[in-house]
This record gives C-alpha cells, sequence and structure tokens, in this order.
C-alpha cells in the first residue's frame, strides 16, 4: 500500500474557492492509494490532540472518569428511580486474603449495583445519543441480583489483557458454582439462610501476563477464597435483607484505591524495564 500525502502545502495555498471548503482550503490533503481512490480529506491541525491517560484505566476507560464528567439530571433521576450508584461507592472488600497474590488481583465490592467506568464517558450532563442505550442494558441488568466485571491492568499487549481477564472471569463463575450460586449470583443448593449475593463486584488483574501462563486449577483457588469473602458482604436472606448488615463494609475509598492501583501499575512496568 502506498500513499502519498501533502499535509501541509508550502508556499502560497491551493486555489480552491472558499466558499466551498472555507478556511479548511490550506488544510486539504489528497491521498491517492492503490487498489482504492479516495477523495479529499480535510485535516485540522490546528486543533490539538487528545491526551492520553497514563493511570489506571481498566483495558480501555480512563480512571479518573468521574473526576471530569458531572452527570446530567437525567443520569440521578435514572439512579434514583431504578437504585443504581456510580463507580464512587466501590470499596475494597475486607477479609478477603489472598496470599500469595502473583496475579496481584484487586477486589472492589458495594452492596448497590453501579455503573462500570467505561460507561462514565456516555452519562455527562449533556444527553448523549448512545446514552438511551447504555439506560437500556442497565434496566434489562436490574434481573440480575449479582453483578460483576474482570479487568485487566494495561501493562502489555491487549492479548494477554484480554485473555488474563476471561480467564479470572471463567474462574470466578466456577468459583460461584462450587459455592451453589448461577452465574448472576443466586442460590441454586437448598439453604434457608441465604437467597442471593447482591451487589457489584469488580475484579482487577494486575498482572495479566501471569493470569495467561497460571494452571487453571491454581486461578481457580484464588477466586473460591474471593467468593468466600464477598458472600459475608454480599449474601441476602429470604426476606431481601443483608444478612450481615450489622457489619459494613468500610473499606478503603474508590479514589484511593484506583491510585493505589495506578502506584502497582507503575512499579509493574519499572520492574519489567529493568528486566
Amino acid at each position: 500500500m502506498i500513499s502519498f500525502r501533502l499535509a501541509q502545502p508550502l508556499g502560497r495555498p491551493w486555489p480552491i474557492h472558499p466558499g466551498r471548503y472555507g478556511c479548511y482550503g490550506r488544510y486539504a490533503s489528497l491521498r491517492r492509494c492503490i487498489g482504492s481512490e479516495r477523495g479529499l480529506a480535510f485535516v485540522d491541525e490546528r486543533r490539538p490532540k487528545r491526551p492520553q491517560a497514563r493511570n489506571f484505566s481498566g483495558g480501555a476507560v480512563e480512571s479518573s472518569t468521574e473526576e471530569v464528567i458531572q452527570p446530567g439530571a437525567h443520569v440521578f433521576e435514572f439512579c434514583k428511580k431504578y437504585q443504581v450508584s456510580f463507580p464512587s461507592v466501590l470499596r475494597r472488600a475486607q477479609g478477603v486474603q489472598l496470599t500469595p497474590n502473583p496475579l496481584l488481583i484487586g477486589i472492589m465490592v458495594s452492596e448497590r449495583h453501579c455503573f462500570t467506568k467505561n460507561v462514565m464517558k456516555y452519562l455527562d450532563k449533556y444527553e448523549q445519543a448512545f446514552t438511551k442505550t447504555i439506560f437500556d442494558i442497565y434496566i434489562a441488568k436490574k434481573q440480575k441480583p449479582l453483578w460483576y466485571s474482570v479487568f485487566s491492568v494495561p501493562i502489555t499487549t491487549p492479548l494477554p489483557c484480554r485473555e488474563g481477564a476471561r480467564r479470572l472471569r471463567h474462574a470466578f463463575r466456577d468459583s460461584l458454582a462450587a459455592r451453589g450460586y448461577d452465574r448472576d449470583g443466586r442460590k441454586t443448593t437448598a439453604d434457608d439462610s441465604i437467597m442471593d449475593l447482591h451487589g457489584t463486584v469488580h475484579l482487577v488483574c494486575g498482572d495479566p501476563k501471569v493470569a495467561c501462563n497460571v494452571k487453571f486449577a491454581e486461578l481457580v483457588k484464588h477466586t473460591d477464597k474471593i467468593v468466600a469473602g464477598i458472600e459475608r458482604i454480599l449474601a441476602r436472606g429470604k426476606d431481601g435483607r443483608f444478612i450481615n448488615a450489622a457489619q459494613k463494609n468500610k473499606g478503603q475509598p474508590a479514589k484511593s484505591a484506583w491510585r493505589s492501583m495506578d502506584r502497582n501499575k507503575a512499579k509493574t512496568q519499572k520492574r519489567g524495564w529493568s528486566k
């Protein structure tokens, strides 16, 4: 594929009629490729590029989304009507001991249903075209008592990040089944005390390369501890109330938790560069 491009003409501007292209005439670039012909493509080189996030992003999303996005009144109305909260209510799960933790797994939980961080960009004060679709997705999702998402810290290429998150998600579902729950957190075995697990769980894989290479049985051992820990926090009885409501999850706030994950990511990258 050969491409010839003249991004900014030298000397005098091209003799293009100003009424047709306006001030963008001098930024016109002519591209011609073998096998396909393209017309004039216009590039406004004066517009600054959007800065890329350098901190933890969950794979594809900026971690500081909530700090710059101001949800509008329509978003707050939806949250109040359908009882959906923002990711800022997530806390580190207390009582989950993963030692050793070669995968650097982080567990964020909340008794409430929460948005994921990758949809927050559609929930600002201006209603976007994709906002209604997001709302419809979460309305249908309200039928599930347990919401969970798995992310990978992007310290490597996208393929290991996706594969590591997929394996961790698979192991988490197997651990739910081993404890007598379906993939949505409903109790499937005969138990008079627990009805389901209600809330949101975010699992963060800090080292996706290890998650890709470790044996699946070892991965399930870690998720078994995770499910046993969140069961004490999110278990609801037959009356719909949390069993351990008196023991509130006073974990680390979400912003501090994400910052600590950013530091772990930076340390991991430094170790990789030193090698």
